[in-house]
């Protein structure tokens, strides 16, 4: 019977000479069936996939983490819509708006592939 390793790909990446490298197999070392080798293949795609999904969404967190609180947003909303005939932006909204792009700026979405 054919011998297959299922060495997780970040230990390989990590693995830096030909050494560290030949120390994986032996750590790894055992014959698997072909259900096994799919099994843990597909294991190991998923949760790549999830990974890259968690980085690619975390700009959300980042931003939410610096927005201001919520309340001050709907405070500062509320406050301009209660000027009646003014309009122009108060200097507290202004800064409110500023500091959203501020972060939006830091922490960009990320482009659609």
């Amino acid at each position: 019977m054919k011998k297959f390793y299922m060495i997780p790909a970040a230990e390989m990446v990590a693995a830096k000479t030909k050494t560290e490298k030949m120390a994986l197999i032996e750590k790894y070392q055992s014959p698997l069936s072909d259900a096994e080798i799919a099994e843990r293949v597909e294991a190991e795609n998923q949760a790549l996939a999830a990974q890259a999904e968690a980085e690619k969404m975390a700009y959300r967190d980042l931003r939410r983490a610096e927005y201001p609180d919520i309340g001050d947003q709907l405070d500062a909303i509320m406050k301009w819509l209660a000027t009646e005939g003014e309009f122009t932006v108060p200097a507290e909204l202004k800064s409110l708006a500023m500091k959203c792009m501020s972060v939006k700026a830091k922490y960009p979405k990320p482009a659609e592939e």
